[in-house]
């Protein structure tokens, strides 16, 4: 009996010892997350690129993952888009109305950071013990104190001097008012301070990756559009993607966000010269160098996505996503054969989802800008906030818990003033149709 006993303890012991050392063993660690924003990029020029063979990342990521339209919401104005994708919040509840504001005493002021309310994407991960880098996202100045980097969407462009002269210009055209803070702010554009002499290189020297490089002047384009502009608009989504790569080799993120603006404004130069019928009183030869500008921005947007792709594996999640699409309304674009997101026909933009729990080589159904952050909490196995406007997307197979909200997450951020690329934002919404600055 006694020696019975015996043996049944030794099994006993034999098969706690090994579940008793699993438990003890450290989790295996989560792949990371890859967010890459591709401004106005839409599957109407997308789609039949993609079928050319002439985006082979898109692709590659369709094949392996899902992809399908992203459903924007009205109106279709990027700061308030690209919040709502960091915080699953509607612009009613995280403040980003617009680009530029009237405060109650009538003084004019640019959108920034410090008007948002609650918690982004970075601010989430970086509570729960995360590392986080940001380059050029919306609405990211004056930086934020995360676990990681923040590259602001005022460090790229960097334009110096000029950009002080078209402050008040725009604050005139749209308030005749003149800009209250204009010039007077002096926040870093990089944070913590020990990354800006690391990436500043990255920010003032160009780093051609395309190949054909759409920034090789055609003077064809001539009367068409500002050369210079769509020149200096491809070299910034170009050194964004080396601000990334470099911080990516560096940091090694658990999460990172990239924001590339290129497509949203050469589309709203050139996206009219795509189809005869919307580029009338144009020369053909003009038209079809304007379509093949904007066709190769797209392949480069392809082949930025290729070497941002490169460190990221199988085990990690990778979205690609836009905040609307483009359509072209005579009389209305910033320039006569520009194009514009006002209506229905923009109302969609891209989504290319790949990753463990993403299905693969099927549309995506119906994702809203609104479902993006809780898409990405949920498969970082982070509480989704119930005061959140979207749900993690129904093609994500992964449990997730829920938590009433983020708010209480206290965020500091770094000198809360203002900043010499304020003039220069302004002069490109001008530039791009947003303010009238005649």
């Amino acid at each position: 009996m006694l020696r019975s006993l015996l043996a049944l303890l030794v099994l006993i012991a034999s098969i706690a010892a090994p579940l008793a050392c699993a438990r003890d063993e450290p989790e295996a660690k989560r792949g990371r997350v890859l967010v890459l924003g591709l401004d106005g990029a839409t599957l109407q020029l997308a789609g039949p690129l993609m079928k050319a063979g002439e985006l082979p990342n898109l692709s590659r990521l369709a094949a392996e993952g899902s992809s399908g339209p992203l459903t924007s919401q009205y109106p279709l104005l990027s700061p308030r888009v690209w919040t709502t994708i960091a915080t699953g919040k509607k612009p009613e509840k995280h403040g980003i109305e617009d680009w530029v504001y009237r405060d109650e005493e009538g003084r004019v002021h640019v959108y920034e950071s410090v008007d948002r309310k609650g918690a982004a994407l970075w601010n989430i991960a970086s509570d729960a013990g995360l590392s986080v880098a940001t380059v050029n996202w919306l609405m990211t100045y004056p930086p934020e104190v995360v676990n990681g980097v923040v590259v602001t969407d005022h460090a790229l462009p960097k334009e110096g001097d000029r950009r002080r002269s078209f402050g008040n210009r725009m604050a005139q055209a749209k308030f005749k008012r003149d800009l209250e803070d204009e010039g007077t702010r002096d926040s870093p554009v990089i944070h913590p301070a020990e990354w800006h002499e690391r990436l500043w290189p990255d920010v003032t020297t160009p780093a051609p990756f395309g190949t054909p490089d759409p920034c090789e002047p055609d003077e064809t384009l001539k009367g068409v559009a500002i050369i210079p502009e769509l020149a200096f608009f491809c070299s910034v989504d170009q050194r964004a993607v080396k601000l990334a790569l470099d911080l990516e080799e560096q940091l090694d993120p658990d999460l990172m966000m990239v924001l590339l603006s290129g497509i949203d404004r050469i589309s709203h130069s050139l996206w009219g010269t795509l189809h005869p019928e919307t580029a009338a009183g144009l020369d053909e030869d003009k038209r079809l160098a304007g379509a093949r500008f904007l066709m190769n921005y797209y392949r480069l947007s392809d082949q930025l996505l290729g070497r941002l792709l490169e460190r990221y594996g199988p085990d990690d999640l990778v979205l690609v996503v836009s905040d609307h699409g483009f359509e072209f309304t005579a009389g209305k674009g910033i320039h006569p054969w520009g194009g514009t997101h006002d209506t229905e026909r923009a109302l969609h933009g891209i989504l290319f989802a790949r990753g463990p729990g993403v299905p693969v080589g099927k549309p995506t159904p119906e994702v809203s800008v609104n479902d993006i952050a809780p898409t990405v909490l949920a498969w970082l196995g982070l509480p989704v906030a119930l005061d959140m406007d979207g749900r993690p997307a129904s093609f994500l197979d992964r449990p997730f818990a829920e938590v009433a909200s983020y708010d209480s997450i206290e965020i500091e951020r770094v000198g809360e003033t203002g900043s010499e690329a304020e003039p220069e934002i302004l002069r490109q919404l001008e530039a791009l149709g947003y303010i009238d600055g005649k």
